[in-house]
């Protein structure tokens, strides 16, 4: 699992990697989410490759909020 926060790393399916974080209770974060975004059908990607940190700051807040 450490070996996860190194992108060239994640050469296996997405599908895996978010059972493999539910099947031991931990939640996403909001990098994996962000990682993931297309699996998500995310249909803009821009914002996340150009203001990576900006949205990470605003997808946290949403998911606090709800």
């Amino acid at each position: 699992m450490q070996s996860l926060n190194n992108d060239y790393e994640l050469q296996f399916s997405d599908n895996l990697f978010i059972l493999y974080k539910y099947t031991l209770d931990i939640p996403l974060s909001s990098k994996d989410i962000m990682r993931l975004a297309k699996s998500f059908e995310f249909s803009n990607t821009n914002y996340i490759k150009n203001y990576p940190e900006l949205f990470e700051e605003i997808l946290l807040e949403n998911i606090k909020n709800k």
